[in-house]
């Protein structure tokens, strides 16, 4: 993910209409991605709000410029681990936002639309690391090195995680 380089220096000298402008860039990638791996609009809000909060607070110490993508989605992978964590005191309450007991609807697999049941079902009966890995690949566009990076992973490991997690979700559409 490439973000202007004069911004993020702008932006780390305290020009807050700088930071602005990079979060209206980066914006939407957060929302999906935080989203895919949580799955609930409101913990989305909550999540990509404190991101940005921490974000701002703490962008002087962001070295490389070049790097303000992946030290964004750094700090949401943080946020989204702890809230899915938070999550596992409510298992009955996550199965039931999820729907993970309902049959899937079958519906073509070629379809790309992201509302597609079918699909989000799939997506959602991965793991919470399957859902990060497949979510930062897919809608994030970062490679397996940088998901590796991000998530503490080998990127074999990320590689291997991310073909299983598509090959079950190819299976669960059938």
């Amino acid at each position: 993910m490439q973000v202007n380089t004069e911004l993020v220096r702008r932006a780390k000298n305290g020009d807050t209409q700088a930071f602005g402008q990079l979060y209206e860039l980066i914006y939407k990638e957060l929302c999906k991605y935080a989203f895919y791996c949580l799955g609930n609009d409101e913990d989305v809000k909550d999540v990509v709000s404190e991101t940005v909060l921490d974000a701002f607070r703490s962008i002087k110490s962001l070295k490389n410029p070049n790097a303000f993508g992946a030290w964004m989605f750094r700090i949401l992978s943080a946020k989204c681990k702890r809230k899915l964590a938070s999550y596992v005191d409510k298992t009955l309450e996550f199965n039931e936002a999820f729907d993970l007991q309902a049959s899937p609807v079958r519906q073509d697999p070629a379809n790309e639309v992201v509302n597609d049941v079918a699909l989000e079902r799939a997506f959602k009966a991965l793991n919470p690391i399957d859902r990060q890995i497949v979510s930062m690949s897919t809608f994030a566009g970062f490679n397996s090195k940088e998901i590796g990076e991000l998530l503490g992973m080998n990127k074999n490991t990320v590689r291997t995680r991310l073909s299983r997690a598509l090959e079950s979700m190819r299976t669960y559409l059938r």
